[in-house]
């Protein structure tokens, strides 16, 4: 977990920083991958982006004030951002996704397949034409159920 916060270094008061994140992201319903992904981007006062993703606002704000100290300890700012951007991917593959390919598939179209598996190969890679792959899922999937016998 510290290295998709961006750590370098584990400490002992680095479970006081990671509880009461996993417990807030769970609170407020936020996009686990879409969060650590544009977490690599957090800058002090500058986080808009990830405010946004939660339903209550200030649960966030609770936290980056403590992330925010413990990045100040670390430095590096480039650095970090570089690590957490290979461990936390841009790109996964989510149930609607493969929903769309599957019933592509079925009536004869491999397409849909041959893009995922192009995509899915560099999920931590930004790929501009492929944005739409990063988006959150639609409304209507949120009941899909997808094996892996799929």
């Amino acid at each position: 977990m510290c290295a998709k916060l961006g750590l370098s270094e584990i400490r002992p008061t680095d479970f006081d920083l990671i509880v009461p994140l996993l417990e807030t992201l769970q609170t407020n319903r936020v996009d686990y991958t879409r969060f650590f992904r544009s977490l690599c981007r957090f800058k002090a006062n500058n986080y808009d982006e990830l405010r946004d993703m939660f339903i209550n606002p200030l649960d966030f704000d609770a936290w980056a004030s403590l992330y925010q100290e413990r990045l100040e300890a670390e430095g590096e700012v480039a650095e970090r951002q570089a690590r957490m951007q290979g461990v936390n991917p841009k790109y996964i593959l989510r149930n609607y996704l493969a929903q769309n390919a599957i019933a592509r598939a079925e009536a004869g179209d491999y397409e849909e397949i041959e893009r995922l598996l192009e995509l899915l190969r560099h999920p931590f890679t930004e790929q501009p034409e492929r944005e739409v792959y990063a988006a959150l899922p639609p409304s209507w999937s949120k009941h899909l159920e997808i094996s892996c016998s799929s």
